[in-house]
Order: structure tokens, then sequence, then C-alpha cells
């Protein structure tokens, strides 16, 4: 179902920077202070965040950036942070992130994140922590893999589809019964980390059923 992203709903942030500086700093190593002055000095008018496919020649390096991207995305949406997708091609006024400098008309091709600003200074520090983990470091150290992520420079007004936090159910008969754990950690390394154990009556209250 198309989503109206409306100006309404991406709100300047100028009046929830030093705020959000405060927390960032509470969970961000200290390597990353430049980034959060930033952010403090310069970053009056972003309205959110692009993060674009993955392009290029090198298909392995793309086939585990896309993994992170996906892995990123499931950790905003199990946050009830809300993220977009753009069905189709669309250009902007941004920059990217944490770098100074001017703003230029990017062009993002179909399938582009998109994550605005709520306008609540919880929520929008949180977003704005979880790209930085991604976009410079990781909490198991540092990773070669770095996430190209941009900010939105101006509001925007267009179609977008809505994500949801993906679920998926495994029946756990006869096949599957004593090489669950196995399973698990496939599923663990796609960026599934939420587990319940359904009982038969429970199932089908938590399934999607309306495309069947």
């Amino acid at each position: 179902m198309n989503h109206i992203v409306k100006k309404s709903q991406i709100k300047k942030v100028a009046i929830c920077s030093t705020l959000i500086i405060i927390l960032i700093l509470s969970s961000i190593d200290s390597g990353a202070k430049h980034t959060t002055e930033y952010l403090k000095k310069e970053n009056t008018e972003c309205y959110g965040f692009i993060i674009p496919l993955p392009s290029g020649e090198d298909t392995t390096y793309e086939t585990f950036l896309d993994s992170k991207i996906s892995h990123l995305i499931n950790d905003l949406l199990r946050e009830n942070i809300t993220v977009y997708r753009l069905p189709s091609n669309f250009s902007i006024l941004s920059k990217e992130i944490f770098q100074n400098g001017n703003a230029y008309e990017i062009i993002y091709k179909k399938g582009a994140f998109i994550i605005p600003f709520s306008g609540d200074i919880y929520t929008d520090a949180l977003v704005t922590s979880i790209l930085c983990d991604y976009n410079k470091s990781s909490e198991l150290g540092e990773d070669g893999l770095r996430i190209e992520i941009y900010e939105i420079m101006t509001p925007l007004n267009l179609a977008t589809y809505e994500l949801v936090e993906p679920k998926i159910a495994q029946h756990l008969g006869t096949p599957t019964r004593y090489a669950w754990p196995c399973y698990m950690q496939i599923a663990e390394s796609g960026g599934f980390l939420t587990m319940e154990f359904l009982l038969d009556n429970e199932t089908l209250h938590h399934l999607n059923n309306n495309d069947l």
C-alpha cells in the first residue's frame, strides 16, 4: 500500500539538536565526538536520512553490504522507527551524513530507504545513534562495510511504501524438531533476532493472512 510522506511528517530538528547530542554521546564511543559536534553546529536543516541500495561491479561486496543494510533496517523497525521505501527513482537536495560542505541534488534509485525525523527528540536521537553506529563503526569493532547514508536537506512529499518488521514462522515438526537451533542460527544471520514459541491455537493470530 502506498503511503504519502508529507512535509508535516518530516520536521526540522534544529530545536532538538542540543539534546540529541547529549543522548548520542551516551551511546557512542569518544572517537565519534567530532560527529556529534558536527550535528550540533551544522545539521540544523536536516529532515531525515536516505539509504541508497548498493551498486557496483563487485557482486560479493554488494551481497554483504546489502545484508548489512537489511540488518540496519530491521534494527530500526524493531525500535518502532518509521521507515519508507521508494517505489521509483527521484532526486532531492541532500549530502553525505556527518560531512561538512554544501548539499547537492542527488538522484536515488528505486528501492532506497527513507527514515524521516519524527519530531520526537528521543526517537530522533535513537535514529541518529543507530545510523552513526552502522556508518562509522560497530559495537564489535571496526567494520570494513560502511553503509552510505545521506541527510535530507529539504522537505519532501512523495508516494512511498511504509515498511513493517518482517517475521517468519517455522513449524517445529519432526524434520526440524532436533535441528531447530541450526535454523534459529540461520534466521539470526538474516537479522531475525526476536523469537517466540507459539502454540497451535496461537499461530493464526500472529500470521498475516491478507495475501492468502
